[in-house]
């Protein structure tokens, strides 16, 4: 297998890093919303969710766009 430096744009390469970094951020959007709701001090009883949750359905287009427009600049990894 090559290395997604070499390897040709919208290879297999591309798909695996971009499922990859699509998770993490589905990951790190819910952990966020977690810890906003059940793990910090909330006095007021306030919860986090509709925005952050539903910013969930764009992450698969935010990625991709974000390493199409980026391109394969050594910053964006």
């Amino acid at each position: 297998m090559s290395s997604p430096a070499n390897a040709p744009p919208g290879s297999q390469d591309d798909f695996g890093v971009l499922c990859e970094v699509e998770s993490g951020v589905l990951w790190l959007s819910s952990a966020i919303t977690h810890h906003a709701n059940r793990v910090r001090a909330n006095p007021s009883g306030l919860k986090v969710c509709g925005r952050q949750a539903s910013s969930a359905s764009i992450v698969s287009i935010m990625t991709a766009l974000w390493f199409l427009l980026c391109g394969r600049r050594a910053g964006c990894r």
